[in-house]
């Protein structure tokens, strides 16, 4: 079943508007931000399932389905390399809602980086590539955790990450 806009008087005991839990009916379902419980609510499963606010990804939810959300909302990703390619692919998985976001890239901003980038500016010459995007693209999304690598990859970093 398709999300439906909610009527302007539709919203629950405590003023608040209400969100589902992915997979589960509007009822009894306790809010969650960015994948942390807000309210003590609830069923109390401690599954960690993330929860939507369905106005805000029904788009989403009608072009990847509950079970792709709940994926992508539980994604740690990695992206190396941060020219004109890495940059719009942190930019969409941002958007997104992706529960974090890790920017590798070793090298600094140099002048010809800036026709490939659209997070640099001036400003960022000189200064490592991933570092000068963190603060841009948290202003995007604020519910996604961005990090920045600045040293070369290991097995180690690589660890924390799961290859699909």
């Amino acid at each position: 079943m398709l999300p439906t806009k909610r009527a302007e008087g539709d919203e629950d005991s405590d003023g608040g508007v209400k969100k589902v839990r992915i997979g589960e009916s509007a009822v009894g379902a306790e809010a969650m931000v960015a994948g942390e419980e807000v309210s003590g609510g609830g069923s109390g499963n401690g599954s960690g399932v993330a929860e939507i606010d369905e106005d805000l990804h029904s788009r989403q939810l009608v072009v990847y389905g509950r079970e792709a959300m709940r994926r992508l909302f539980a994604s740690n990703v990695l992206i190396s390399g941060l020219n004109g390619l890495g940059a719009e692919i942190a930019k969409n998985l941002a958007l997104a809602g992706v529960k974090s976001v890790t920017l590798h890239d070793a090298e600094n901003v140099e002048m010809w980086d800036l026709s490939g980038n659209f997070f640099l500016s001036e400003d960022d010459i000189g200064n490592n590539r991933a570092v000068s995007c963190v603060a841009k693209l948290q202003e995007l999304n604020n519910a996604v955790d961005i990090s920045a690598l600045t040293e070369e990859l290991t097995t180690k970093h690589l660890s924390k990450f799961q290859v699909f």
